[in-house]
């Protein structure tokens, strides 16, 4: 239980990095080229931002799937931390998370504010939950079949 608490500390501390630190202390060339403000509107084709990004599509994609893949972890960080099992709540504070990101962004000017961040922040936690849903799905079967009342 201690290296679970141990392993997502540190992953909040990354994705803290990612979030912020990047922009703030940024190393490499692709990052120092980040504008500041933000877009509200949702579902905005990922190519119309590319000219935000001087026409760089590897950004895009980047952009794209990393905020899917760096929010996979978020639900099982959330159990380890606080203990949170119900895949609805961790799904909420997921999405908390990334509103909380995007506002932080927005008030600071720290990098790029954007609603579609939100949404896929949240397909990434929805796909952290997935797995922990699918396993009390299963283990809810097995002892449906071992003749015990699941709900005791």
């Amino acid at each position: 239980m201690k290296a679970k608490r141990i392993f997502s500390l540190l992953y909040l501390l990354f994705l803290s990095y990612v979030v912020f630190g990047i922009r703030v202390y940024p190393r490499m060339e692709v990052f120092k080229n980040i504008h500041i403000g933000y877009n509200l509107n949702i579902l905005k084709r990922y190519s119309d931002i590319n000219s935000l990004y001087k026409g760089k599509k590897i950004f895009e994609n980047i952009d794209f799937w990393g905020n899917i893949l760096l929010f996979v972890p978020v639900p099982f960080c959330l159990s380890a931390l606080f203990g949170i099992s119900k895949w609805s709540t961790l799904l909420l504070y997921g999405f908390l998370c990334s509103v909380a990101i995007e506002v932080v962004q927005f008030i600071f000017k720290i990098g790029f504010a954007d609603i579609n961040d939100v949404l896929t922040n949240t397909i990434g936690t929805l796909l952290g939950v997935l797995p922990g849903i699918l396993w009390g799905k299963t283990k809810q079967q097995n002892k449906s079949q071992n003749g015990r009342n699941s709900y005791n």
